[in-house]
């Protein structure tokens, strides 16, 4: 076994256009995950969010972790981990499924990569609950992802080299899950074409 990882994971935007749920891209803000098996277990946050991180009870990269290594029949070892955290917490950029790729990818490569990309991304889907941002932060780019009776579809769009995003991030925090509780439960066709 490895014992230590450095991750690198983008920042996401999704939901565009016609693409709820399925179509994402992966931006150019990153955050970096340094797992080290460790004697003393710690978790160290910086950046963005590093408060509210830090004192989680649940740390959704160990809870991705620990799924990898229960997949594997192993338990998850002690181990330190550190967090560059430069993506926005609650403000639709991904955060949420950065951390979870991050977990999943840096447990993997501490096995030896004994998970494929394609399963790690599946992973990525059951803790997320949809397959979009974790998507465009595992293959990169413009991605349209959907989950497929036990498996994942995904495939790129091209994208033209020159195109920028730009970003509003607003003051305030709002999680996927206030978000999506404002959404209505059936969108008419006249609504939903554009």
């Amino acid at each position: 076994m490895r014992e230590r990882v450095r991750v690198t994971v983008p920042a996401t935007t999704a939901n565009l256009g016609p693409g709820f749920d399925c179509l994402a891209i992966a931006l150019q803000i990153y955050s970096t995950f340094t797992v080290e098996l460790s004697d003393r277990p710690q978790t160290v946050v910086t950046g963005e969010g590093a408060e509210a991180i830090q004192s989680a009870s649940d740390n959704l990269v160990l809870r991705a972790m620990r799924l990898v290594f229960e997949r594997v029949g192993r338990p998850l070892p002690a181990l330190s981990l550190t967090i560059d955290n430069r993506i926005p917490v609650a403000r639709g950029l991904g955060s949420s499924a950065a951390a979870a790729v991050a977990g999943l990818v840096a447990a993997n490569a501490l096995l030896g990569d004994a998970l494929d990309q394609d399963q790690i991304a599946m992973l990525a889907c059951q803790l997320e609950g949809h397959p979009d941002n974790v998507g465009a932060a595992i293959f990169g780019g413009c991605v349209v992802t959907v989950v497929e009776g036990q498996g994942l579809l995904w495939t790129k769009v091209p994208m033209p080299e020159d195109l920028r995003a730009i970003l509003l991030i607003p003051e305030f925090a709002m999680p996927t899950s206030e978000a999506r509780s404002v959404l209505p439960a059936q969108v008419g066709r006249d609504v939903a074409i554009y």
